[in-house]
Protein backbone atom coordinates (compact mmCIF):
# COMPACT_ATOMS: atom_id res chain seq x y z
CA UNK A 1 0.00 0.00 0.00
CA UNK A 2 2.51 2.71 0.90
CA UNK A 3 4.38 1.90 -2.88
CA UNK A 4 1.07 2.64 -4.15
CA UNK A 5 0.47 5.58 -2.49
CA UNK A 6 4.18 7.17 -3.45
CA UNK A 7 3.50 6.43 -6.99
CA UNK A 8 -0.13 7.73 -6.36
CA UNK A 9 1.70 11.08 -4.81
CA UNK A 10 5.00 11.13 -7.57
CA UNK A 11 2.32 11.41 -10.69
CA UNK A 12 0.14 13.89 -8.44
CA UNK A 13 3.00 16.08 -8.48
CA UNK A 14 4.64 15.48 -11.88
CA UNK A 15 1.35 16.74 -12.74
CA UNK A 16 0.88 19.71 -10.63
CA UNK A 17 4.24 20.95 -11.21
CA UNK A 18 3.37 22.62 -15.07
CA UNK A 19 0.45 23.85 -14.03
CA UNK A 20 2.42 25.38 -11.30
CA UNK A 21 4.35 27.05 -13.92
CA UNK A 22 1.69 27.69 -16.45
CA UNK A 23 0.08 30.11 -13.94
CA UNK A 24 2.83 32.53 -13.74
CA UNK A 25 2.13 33.61 -16.80
CA UNK A 26 -1.71 33.79 -18.47
CA UNK A 27 -1.79 34.52 -22.31
CA UNK A 28 -4.75 36.86 -23.14
CA UNK A 29 -3.66 37.02 -26.64
CA UNK A 30 -0.69 36.17 -29.18
CA UNK A 31 -0.44 38.55 -32.77
CA UNK A 32 1.63 39.32 -35.13
CA UNK A 33 1.45 42.23 -37.47
CA UNK A 34 3.78 44.53 -39.74
CA UNK A 35 4.26 47.24 -37.49
CA UNK A 36 4.04 49.09 -33.72
CA UNK A 37 2.62 52.48 -33.76
CA UNK A 38 2.33 54.14 -30.20
CA UNK A 39 2.52 50.63 -28.60
CA UNK A 40 -0.23 49.19 -30.63
CA UNK A 41 0.28 46.48 -33.11
CA UNK A 42 -0.17 47.30 -37.09
CA UNK A 43 -1.57 45.82 -39.65
CA UNK A 44 -2.32 41.99 -37.50
CA UNK A 45 -3.02 38.93 -39.88
CA UNK A 46 -1.68 35.79 -40.42
CA UNK A 47 -0.61 36.03 -43.90
CA UNK A 48 1.60 38.59 -45.15
CA UNK A 49 3.58 39.34 -48.51
CA UNK A 50 7.29 38.38 -49.08
CA UNK A 51 8.15 42.36 -49.54
CA UNK A 52 7.31 42.64 -46.16
CA UNK A 53 9.90 44.90 -44.32
CA UNK A 54 9.67 42.71 -40.67
CA UNK A 55 7.25 41.32 -38.50
CA UNK A 56 6.41 41.87 -34.61
CA UNK A 57 4.32 39.93 -32.34
CA UNK A 58 2.18 41.21 -29.85
CA UNK A 59 1.69 39.24 -26.62
CA UNK A 60 -0.74 40.25 -24.32
CA UNK A 61 0.17 38.66 -20.55
CA UNK A 62 -1.21 38.82 -16.89
CA UNK A 63 2.25 38.01 -15.18
CA UNK A 64 3.38 37.23 -11.95
CA UNK A 65 6.37 38.81 -10.06
CA UNK A 66 9.99 36.94 -11.11
CA UNK A 67 7.91 34.99 -14.15
CA UNK A 68 10.14 34.19 -17.09
CA UNK A 69 9.01 33.66 -20.21
CA UNK A 70 10.48 33.69 -23.26
CA UNK A 71 9.13 34.18 -27.22
CA UNK A 72 10.91 32.23 -30.12
CA UNK A 73 10.56 32.48 -33.85
CA UNK A 74 10.74 29.66 -35.62
CA UNK A 75 11.11 29.75 -39.92
CA UNK A 76 9.99 26.19 -41.06
CA UNK A 77 10.13 24.75 -37.84
CA UNK A 78 13.81 25.43 -37.18
CA UNK A 79 14.26 28.31 -34.13
CA UNK A 80 15.69 31.32 -35.89
CA UNK A 81 15.58 33.58 -32.73
CA UNK A 82 14.35 33.83 -29.45
CA UNK A 83 13.82 36.37 -26.42
CA UNK A 84 13.67 36.10 -23.33
CA UNK A 85 11.91 38.07 -20.13
CA UNK A 86 11.11 38.14 -16.29
CA UNK A 87 8.47 39.98 -15.29
CA UNK A 88 9.97 42.94 -12.17
CA UNK A 89 6.43 42.88 -10.96
CA UNK A 90 2.70 41.36 -11.19
CA UNK A 91 1.32 42.96 -14.10
CA UNK A 92 -0.68 43.14 -17.50
CA UNK A 93 1.41 43.47 -19.94
CA UNK A 94 1.90 43.91 -23.74
CA UNK A 95 5.03 42.53 -24.69
CA UNK A 96 6.26 43.12 -28.20
CA UNK A 97 9.61 41.72 -30.39
CA UNK A 98 10.08 42.06 -34.02
CA UNK A 99 12.29 39.73 -36.27
CA UNK A 100 13.49 42.12 -39.72
CA UNK A 101 14.73 38.99 -41.52
CA UNK A 102 11.58 37.49 -42.58
CA UNK A 103 11.67 35.24 -45.79
CA UNK A 104 9.04 33.02 -47.65
CA UNK A 105 7.59 30.04 -45.80
CA UNK A 106 5.87 28.92 -42.95
CA UNK A 107 6.24 30.50 -39.49
CA UNK A 108 5.94 30.11 -35.99
CA UNK A 109 5.90 32.15 -32.42
CA UNK A 110 5.91 30.46 -29.67
CA UNK A 111 5.42 31.80 -25.98
CA UNK A 112 7.17 29.39 -23.00
CA UNK A 113 6.88 29.57 -19.58
CA UNK A 114 10.44 29.61 -16.97
CA UNK A 115 9.73 25.72 -17.50
CA UNK A 116 10.02 25.36 -21.25
CA UNK A 117 6.61 24.47 -21.53
CA UNK A 118 4.79 25.87 -24.37
CA UNK A 119 1.75 28.21 -23.06
CA UNK A 120 0.70 29.97 -26.87
CA UNK A 121 1.47 29.80 -30.56
CA UNK A 122 0.85 31.74 -33.27
CA UNK A 123 1.19 30.54 -37.19
CA UNK A 124 1.72 32.55 -40.15
CA UNK A 125 3.19 32.50 -43.71
CA UNK A 126 5.01 34.88 -45.69
CA UNK A 127 4.54 34.24 -49.47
Amino acid sequence: MRKLTGVILAAAFALAVPAAFAQEVSVAKLAVGTGLKKEVLQGEATAFASSVRGVYCQATLDVKAGAKFTLVWKHNSVETGQTQLQAPKATKAYVFTGYKRVRPGAWTVELLDGAGLVLSTLAFTVS
